[in-house]
Parts: C-alpha cells; sequence; structure tokens
C-alpha cells in the first residue's frame, strides 16, 4: 500500500509542472511583413527571432516551433497575412496551430530610419491584446535586433540583453556603509528594582542610560533585486547606575563589540541599496559590564537578534546614500540573573549613517 502511495505523490509530483506549462497561453509569431522594398530577409529573421527568444524567456507563453508554424501557415497560405490579420484569419491559425496569440510584425523603412511594429493578436477575438513599436536609424541589423527586443520586452515581461548585462554588474556591486547609533534601553536593561537579600538587606535599582555606538555595514545584493545580505561589526555603549538606600551610588557601564549577519528585504531596489527595507538577523557580542565601586567585572559572549526598518536616501551617484535606520536589539542567550548571569541588554536602536 505504501509504495503505491509514493508512486501516485510522485506522479502528482511530475504532473503539477507540466500542468502549469500546459495553461500558459500559446503564441505562433509570424514572418514578418516588409512594407518597403528595401527591407532585407536580415533584418526580418531578426525581429522574428528576438520575439521567439523574449517570449519564451518570459516564461509567460510558450511558443509554436518555427518549422511547425511555417509549414501550417504555408499549407493555409498564410505566411505573409498581412500586419493587421482579419478576425477570421486569425481564428484560422488558432485552430490549424492550437494558438491563443497570433504575433505580426511589420518593418517600415523611410528616409534612413527603420520603423518596427509588432502586436500580439488574440486569435479568438481577433482583438490587438498588446502592442510596440520603435524606430531606428539606418538599417543595422544589431541595432535592429536590440529595438525589437525592447518592445519584446515591454510586451512579455522578459529583459533586454542590455537590462540583463545592466543587473548582472549591480549584482555584483557591494555597499559599505557607516552608522551612528543611540541603542536606548528597554526592559530591566533600562531598569529594574531588585529586592533585599541576605546578603544585602536593602533594595536596589539600576538601570542603563542611552548610550552611544558605531557600525560598519557590507550589503552583498542575492539573487532578487528585492533581497540582500549585509553583515556588520561594530560596539555600543551605554553608561548607567545602580542606587541603594544608604549607600553610595555606584556607576556602571557596558560595552558590546559584536558582529552580526542580517537579510534585507529592499521594497524599491537591493543592488543600489536605495528606498525603504525591512532587515533582520542573529549577531554575537562580546559583552562587558563594570562596576565603579566594587570594581566588579563580568564579560560573556551572548547570542542576540535583531529586526527594523531602514530608509536610503538616494545619492546623485545612484548608489546609496544617507540612510536612517530604526531597529529592536534582544539578547537570546545567557540573561538568567537568578543564576548570576547578566541582565538581557535589550535597546531600541537609531542609526543615521551613509551607504556608498
Amino acid at each position: 500500500m505504501i509504495p503505491k502511495i509514493i508512486i501516485l505523490a510522485l506522479i502528482c509530483v511530475l504532473c503539477v509542472p507540466l500542468a502549469s506549462q500546459q495553461s500558459k497561453p500559446v503564441v505562433v509569431v509570424m514572418e514578418p511583413v516588409a512594407s518597403s522594398t528595401n527591407i532585407t530577409n536580415m533584418n526580418m529573421s531578426q525581429v522574428r527571432g528576438a520575439m521567439e527568444d523574449f517570449l519564451t524567456r518570459s516564461r509567460n507563453y510558450r511558443v509554436v516551433d518555427r518549422k511547425r508554424a511555417d509549414q501550417v501557415l504555408a499549407e493555409l497560405n498564410l505566411q505573409r497575412a498581412g500586419f493587421m490579420i482579419d478576425p477570421a484569419t486569425a481564428k484560422a491559425i488558432g485552430r490549424h496551430l492550437a494558438a491563443d496569440f497570433v504575433c505580426v510584425s511589420e518593418l517600415i523603412k523611410d528616409e534612413g530610419y527603420t520603423n518596427i511594429n509588432i502586436s500580439l493578436i488574440n486569435v479568438e477575438t481577433g482583438v490587438l491584446e498588446k502592442s510596440g513599436s520603435e524606430t531606428v536609424q539606418g538599417d543595422s541589423p544589431a541595432d535592429i535586433r536590440a529595438a525589437t527586443e525592447r518592445i519584446a520586452s515591454r510586451i512579455s515581461g522578459a529583459m533586454t540583453n542590455e537590462q540583463i548585462s545592466e543587473r548582472s554588474a549591480l549584482r555584483k556591486n557591494v555597499s559599505f556603509g557607516l552608522y551612528v547609533n543611540v541603542g536606548i534601553p528597554v526592559g530591566d536593561f533600562g531598569g529594574v528594582e531588585y529586592p533585599a537579600t541576605p546578603g544585602f538587606p536593602v533594595p536596589q535599582t539600576e538601570g542603563y542610560d542611552a548610550g552611544l555606538g558605531a557600525r560598519f555595514t557590507m550589503s552583498i545584493p542575492l539573487i532578487s533585486n528585492n533581497l540582500g545580505f549585509r553583515a556588520a561589526a561594530g560596539f555600543a555603549y551605554n553608561g548607567g547606575t545602580n542606587t541603594a538606600p544608604g549607600y553610595r551610588d555606584e556607576g556602571m557601564s557596558y560595552l558590546a563589540m559584536g558582529v552580526s549577519g542580517e537579510l534585507q528585504f529592499f521594497f524599491y531596489e537591493s543592488y543600489r541599496h536605495r528606498g525603504t527595507y525591512l532587515f533582520g538577523g542573529a549577531m554575537v557580542n562580546n559583552e562587558t559590564f563594570n562596576r565603579s565601586v566594587s570594581g566588579f567585572t563580568k564579560r560573556k559572549i551572548r547570542m542576540g537578534a535583531t529586526a527594523g526598518l531602514g530608509h536610503t536616501f538616494p545619492a546623485k551617484s545612484g548608489r546609496g546614500g544617507w540612510t536612517l535606520e530604526l531597529a529592536y536589539h534582544g539578547t537570546l542567550s545567557a540573561k538568567d540573573t537568578g543564576i548570576g548571569e547578566p541582565v538581557a541588554a535589550d535597546y531600541v536602536r537609531l542609526s543615521a549613517g551613509f551607504v556608498f
């Protein structure tokens, strides 16, 4: 029984991508129409090839094989049906090639310029669904293909080769940041009262004040334009006071030096580290707690977590800029004061800096 269930599950898993593929609209890309006599076969081939490539790359369509399309269109005597085909012709093409859309294109050369018009026509209704046009100077095959790619990009949602190259270059960009931080203690870190004990007969109140710190960061864009990974190293310092009736106030200090790793989600663009973003991650801190009167010092390596919101104002160079952040830091480990561990160093962090 169990092997049968496993086999059925595997069949379902294999069928899901096939069903997804079958659900995509089918497009037949027709040979471009030359509306003037001085259009070369090379340029017509560039337009058709670019459209087929981009419609396929977009993953939103399935493209009919060119040989099969040409064979059926030849049998129907529709290889050059014209730039704006009538609904009857569109339905005939759709019926014989099981296509949902027909992609038609037109090249016009006039006074040293070449105009490229491309449209997607619904075979069921004959209605023009999407269209675009570009005009290039001259008739260079490379320029015509690049123009066709730009039209195809708008129609299909795929990226042009120029955009891909730019995106690939941007992915290699690493953004560095320098920040000044203000840490505002919260919870017991901001203030806590300890009851009297046999070893200390009066209650104590202690807490830390707002402190300063700094961080150096390195952000690396990930696969998506919205995702990034940030590594950081920095320090935080807070001063505080312990008070007890009948005793002299005791000064306290907290110093943390640590490293962290965070994921960033950008609402605008991670490649140039611009706009609003969310971030969250983990850190390791080497923390030192000092007391001025008793000379008591305790050192602890503890894990922490941070989450927050930031915004980078674009610089004139197009990358990075002035940045503001609001974050919460919480201590995750070694914070049980009942067994003598230091109080959890929880605080809200306000940061201002520059990303470059």
